[in-house]
């Protein structure tokens, strides 16, 4: 079973051009054949979602995107903070545009159940509630291979919604995503999942964020698995694409 996950990065920049780049993300998943990808910071239009967009640029789309909204604001109405800053740059002539993130799943694989979790909003949370963090655990059940996407905030107290979404879910589920956590952060945490997870980074020393030089993407494997494999893509997004590949014990 192969598995991707990717943190899509909004329109924003990253000196990258934005139509290029996609079509460069659509090659790469075309190319890799993943039974399940994993996205996180998707943005919504009126109708459809940026994984939507992503599908359709594929020679061989898969068959099923499913996607959710995790925040929406104004962009005039953003907190100030660096990330805002730079978006209320990006947006200047158009204040009242509308700022989206989420996350999505694309597969083949039938499915059988899914969830959405709503998560807590987390202690010093600088941003508050007109530019909140991402909020959701996105679900989804195919048979026997349950998966969890999550992309956790960003203010170093990632960790609590790392252990509200271990209190909501049952651990036979594979959890993907950005954590917006390192490695050592996973590490300090261990407590939380050491019972009944195995952590990718324990078993490969990758870097998921060039510009930092660290893994902000994390894989929390059930044990019931075993990893294979595990490599990085550059240059699709600020994050790399992690590219994963378990068997069953």
């Amino acid at each position: 079973m192969k598995i991707i996950t990717l943190n899509l990065a909004r329109k924003d920049d990253l000196g990258m051009d934005y139509d290029a780049r996609i079509k460069s993300v659509a090659e790469f998943l075309d190319k890799e054949g993943a039974d399940i990808v994993c996205f996180q910071e998707v943005s919504f239009s009126d109708s459809q979602s940026l994984a939507d967009d992503i599908n359709q640029l594929m020679k061989k789309p898969y068959k099923n995107v499913w996607s959710k909204l995790s925040r929406k604001c104004k962009i005039a109405n953003l907190a100030p903070a660096k990330r805002a800053t730079s978006m209320k740059k990006m947006y200047a002539k158009d204040k009242n545009a509308i700022f989206t993130d989420g996350e999505a799943i694309m597969s083949n694989l039938d499915l059988i159940k899914q969830k959405t979790i709503h998560l807590h909003k987390v202690p010093n949370d600088e941003r508050g509630r007109r530019d909140p963090h991402p909020h959701i655990v996105q679900s989804l059940d195919f048979g026997d291979i349950k998966i969890s996407n999550i992309h956790f905030a960003a203010n170093n107290n990632a960790h609590f919604q790392l252990e509200e979404t271990l209190n909501k879910i049952k651990h036979d589920r594979i959890i993907i995503g950005d954590f917006n956590m390192t490695s050592a952060m996973i590490n300090e945490y261990r407590s939380l999942w050491q019972d009944d997870y195995r952590e990718a980074s324990e078993f490969y020393d990758y870097v998921s964020f060039p510009a930092d030089g660290v893994a902000y993407d994390h894989v929390l494997i059930p044990k019931k698995y075993k990893l294979k494999s595990l490599r990085t893509q550059d240059g699709l997004s600020d994050h790399s694409a992690v590219i994963i590949e378990l068997v069953d014990l």
